[in-house]
């Protein structure tokens, strides 16, 4: 309590020097934030009582309820993890169940257009009692995204899976780092073609229209619309610093805040999938460890999921260290879960919670709560 009492006179005391009037709206809170980052002494008791507060605005007013959508449990969070990258584990997805233990629902990786479909990375997958996220790219520009044997061809291998797979096509548009993020129309277009063709060939498949958290107002635009998405997806990371950058301090951001605006959007007609998450415990911008930090966002994020967020139903954590394992430029953050005894006994912690599914709709699973 004399903790709580302390941080709220220094944030009432950063207002007044700032000079803000605070209302009950996220852009105040923003602001508040920004001018508390210049009062480094009091931040760490500010930051400590941010993580664990919750304000009225993260509390969206969507009744638990059921869409019917593809692939959508009635209740709870379907367990997913990106594992490929992981070389402590050599990717191994039932290691990582072993590890985290729990049973994963589903897995995803990488594949760029041109590239085959990757049946047997499937095949690992459905042996591990899982099913497949494909994070699908077109990495070459939307111009090579055309009605032919490849597309066809791609979309009867999935049928032939049996499976149910959650299609991530050309996600991130809505940043500027992609090669089909300039032209919202034509990426509608091709959109719609790809759900058309999944549509008519592999009715197992579920789309999932992905966004980056931000930046926000672009996102709109590259929307299909609800009869060609079956679920929304946003990607979601904690980091110490933007871009590699000192000036860009980051570690004041609150995982649920960067999740609401794609939740307030969308939930009311679409399931909600956190298609990736995850929070540094390393980076190299500063060369600083920052496992409490990781720690309190992954506690953030899985608790608050469950307690404030009803049509989340599907997450997915990027178990990856970039420092060794991502292209160049990447090289930046410690994301993995596996590397660090304590960042993973947190993550086992949180999600041997019963409402982190281990199996997918209409997919028998011989053991629901081990791995």
């Amino acid at each position: 309590m004399r903790r709580l009492l302390v941080a709220l006179i220094v944030f009432l005391g950063a207002v007044v020097v700032a000079g803000v009037v605070v209302a009950a709206s996220p852009p105040a809170r923003n602001y508040v934030v920004e001018e508390l980052k210049a009062h480094r002494d009091a931040w760490g008791v500010f930051q400590d009582w941010l993580d664990h507060t919750t304000f009225a605005w993260h509390q969206p007013a969507y009744p638990d309820f059921y869409t019917g959508a593809k692939w959508e449990p009635e209740e709870g969070v379907y367990l997913g993890a990106y594992v490929v990258q992981d070389e402590s584990i050599n990717g191994d997805m039932a290691e990582f169940n072993r590890l985290t233990g729990k049973k994963h629902a589903t897995f995803f990786r990488y594949v760029g257009w041109g590239e085959p479909f990757p049946g047997e990375w499937v095949e690992e997958v459905a042996a591990a009692g899982a099913v497949p996220q494909i994070a699908w790219e077109p990495n070459q520009g939307l111009d090579m995204v055309k009605d032919d044997a490849y597309l066809r061809g791609f979309a009867r291998e999935a049928r032939a899976t049996g499976l149910p797979i959650f299609l991530r096509y050309a996600s991130e548009m809505n940043g500027d780092w992609t090669a089909y993020s300039g032209d919202p129309q034509k990426y509608i277009e091709k959109w719609r073609l790809v759900h058309d063709v999944m549509e008519e060939e592999a009715p197992n498949v579920a789309m999932v229209w992905t966004v980056f958290t931000m930046p926000q107002q672009t996102i709109p635009r590259f929307y299909p619309g609800d009869e060609y998405v079956d679920w929304v997806g946003v990607n979601v990371y904690n980091v110490a610093y933007h871009n590699d950058r000192l000036d860009k301090a980051a570690a004041y951001e609150d995982p649920l805040r960067l999740l609401d605006y794609v939740y307030r959007t969308y939930a009311d007609t679409k399931p909600i999938m956190i298609a990736e998450y995850g929070v540094t415990h390393y980076t190299v911008t500063d060369g600083r460890e920052y496992v409490d930090m990781a720690i309190s966002k992954l506690n953030r994020m899985y608790q608050g999921i469950l307690t404030y967020y009803p049509r989340v139903k599907a997450i997915y954590y990027f178990d990856v260290n970039n420092v060794a394992y991502a292209v160049e430029h990447r090289q930046i953050n410690d994301y993995s879960l596996t590397s660090d005894p304590r960042i993973l006994a947190a993550y086992r912690d949180l999600v041997a919670d019963p409402r982190f599914l281990s199996s997918v709709r209409g997919v028998q699973a011989e053991d629901q709560d081990h791995p």
